[in-house]
């Protein structure tokens, strides 16, 4: 695997990242909507001893657009991507004033030319 996108930053943020207690490292999902839009989920494990239950997912946002075109045809095509959270940016510390969450997605560069490829 390979960085098909090294850092970018959620467009729209759904939660707090605080109170949803992200932090980098975390495991996430990308899931495509309507209109050209990938969603972002992080996994959360079950808070059940032992390890029983199931994983659920949190929506933390969507992808910014340009980012979300590039990686579209890999998601359209249910490749093999790794996806995770690089950076988490609170209000409090950067000049912009707003909470910021990024992501790294890993995956085969060939894999995504031959499905954009096949989009065409």
């Amino acid at each position: 695997m390979q960085p098909l996108i090294h850092q970018a930053a959620l467009a729209v943020l759904a939660v707090d990242p605080r109170r949803a207690k992200i932090s980098p490292g975390d495991v996430a999902q990308l899931r495509p909507e309507p209109e050209g839009v990938i969603t972002v989920y992080v996994e959360r494990q079950s808070r059940l001893p032992f390890g029983l239950g199931k994983l659920s997912y949190l929506r933390i946002g969507t992808l910014e657009p340009k980012a979300a075109a590039f990686i579209r045809p890999a998601v359209d095509n249910s490749l093999p991507l790794r996806v995770r959270v690089v950076e988490v940016e609170m209000a409090h510390l950067n000049h912009r004033g707003n909470d910021a969450v990024s992501i790294s997605v890993w995956g085969n560069a060939a894999d995504l030319g031959k499905a954009t490829a096949a989009a065409l």
